[in-house]
Parts: structure tokens; C-alpha cells; sequence
């Protein structure tokens, strides 16, 4: 075999390994697993228990996030680290957690943008609504129902933060 047509074959076999090997482009791999995730990524857990797990996910993500927004997620990522750690019943800890927020603003929306325009997904953070109170009606006094009870994570409820 000529030395042109060992290149060749070299070549063409690298070529098909590495396409064999290749899971897409991070853009697409990031698309796929946001959104796989993205039921998880949407609610922050009211169980402290689940917050490790939830924060992973963001993590996991920073792995294959497109470079067009490698930063920003990196800013989320670290905002949902410090929701996930910091002792929010400390007004002084709430207080910098609001300011993060604030700070992380742009870095959110472009994220936000990025998922949308781009995967096609959401990412607003959602709100869990508990079970509406028991409510007392005493006869003859006209009853007034009551609206439900909304709980929020403690970040801003949609994702970009809005300070409060």
C-alpha cells in the first residue's frame, strides 16, 4: 500500500471513531438534557433533603453548556448553590442571597433566552401551591372563600430573580 493511501485509510478510520464516539455538539447535548430536566430544574424542593440533588442537576448540566453561555450558566448554577446552602431564617444571609439574585439578573436572562430560543425550553421557575385552609362558616354569615395559599422557593419566583 502506497504511503498516500495508508494516510488515507488512517484518516477515514479516526474520521469514523470519533463519529462513532461523538454525542453531538454540546449545544444538543445540552438541549437534550434540559430538556429531560427540566421538570426538576423548574421547581426548587421545599425538602431540604432534595436541594443536593436539585443543585447537581445544574451541575450536571455545566458539563455540556454551550460556551455562548458558559458563564451565565455558571452564575445560575452558583445562585441555585447558595439557595440550596445558605441559611435563609438569618435576614443577613437572606439579605445577600436577595443581592446575588439581583446580580445575576443578566446572566439569567440570558440563559433563559438561550433555552428558549435555542432548546425550546422554559425555564421559569414555578411555585407549588399548597392545600387551601380549613375555613369556619358561622351560620347566616355569608361565606367568602378563601384564595390558596401560594408557597415560593426562597428565590424570586420565576427565573430570571426580580429583587424584591
Amino acid at each position: 500500500m502506497s504511503p498516500t493511501r495508508v494516510a488515507a485509510t488512517l484518516a477515514l478510520v479516526a474520521a469514523l471513531a470519533s463519529s462513532a464516539c461523538d454525542k453531538g455538539s454540546r449545544a444538543d447535548q445540552f438541549c437534550a438534557k434540559l430538556q429531560k430536566d427540566h421538570a426538576q430544574l423548574s421547581v426548587v424542593p421545599s425538602d431540604p433533603r432534595q436541594l443536593s440533588a436539585y443543585v447537581n442537576r445544574y451541575r450536571q448540566l455545566a458539563k455540556v453548556v454551550p460556551l455562548a453561555i458558559d458563564d451565565e450558566w455558571h452564575t445560575v448554577t452558583d445562585l441555585m448553590q447558595s439557595v440550596a446552602s445558605d441559611d435563609l431564617s438569618d435576614p443577613g444571609a437572606a439579605d445577600k442571597l436577595r443581592d446575588k439574585a439581583a446580580a445575576a439578573t443578566r446572566a439569567v436572562d440570558a440563559v433563559r433566552s438561550y433555552a428558549q430560543q435555542t432548546c425550546g425550553v422554559d425555564l421559569a421557575l414555578g411555585s407549588t401551591t399548597a392545600p387551601p385552609t380549613a375555613t369556619t362558616v358561622v351560620p347566616g354569615a355569608p361565606a367568602t372563600p378563601t384564595a390558596p395559599t401560594t408557597t415560593r422557593a426562597p428565590t424570586p419566583a420565576t427565573l430570571p430573580p426580580k429583587a424584591p
